[in-house]
């Protein structure tokens, strides 16, 4: 009865220990007013999947030798982003599952000469951010996640 009491007196102890607490939300401030609104992905570079050579049977295929690919996307269906007025972000369609996680922003002046969107993320109770340099020019956004890559946005609305 003794050691039922005390490991019921533990198990509690331990259940109270583990409550689920809401992770507290990223606090971001207000939008840029240059980022916020609905973006659609126009085009985007990135490195491919694979240079290497493919050997089938006796017959030895070698790939493409260009490390980058350049893809364009149709108006349909469209892969978009939006950037709300209070910092939070959802992203939809196929392509766009990059910023799936990610659910807030904020754009970064600390640098005089240049731009960076800051992208936060929460994973096993923490929040980090990935940070990627920012362009603007006219109704065109540009994303540059690398130093070859990039990801080209039109402003819908």
């Amino acid at each position: 009865m003794k050691n039922q009491l005390i490991l019921l007196v533990g198990l509690l102890l331990l259940g109270s220990l583990t409550g689920c607490n809401p992770l507290p939300a990223v606090s971001t401030g207000p939008a840029d007013t240059r980022v916020a609104g609905t973006w659609r992905l126009l085009e985007r570079r990135f490195l491919k999947d694979s240079v290497y050579s493919v050997r089938i049977d006796t017959i030895t295929q070698t790939r493409d030798t260009s490390f980058l690919t350049v893809r364009r996307y149709p108006t349909t269906p469209a892969q978009t982003i939006t950037f709300n007025s209070d910092g939070t972000l959802t992203a939809s369609g196929s392509e766009m599952s990059y910023y799936f996680p990610m659910q807030a922003f904020r754009v970064d002046a600390t640098y005089p000469d240049s731009l960076f969107l800051n992208f936060y993320i929460t994973s096993n109770r923490a929040t980090t951010f990935s940070r990627q340099p920012l362009r603007f020019r006219s109704d065109t956004m540009l994303l540059v996640p690398s130093s070859e890559a990039y990801s080209r946005f039109i402003r819908v609305r």
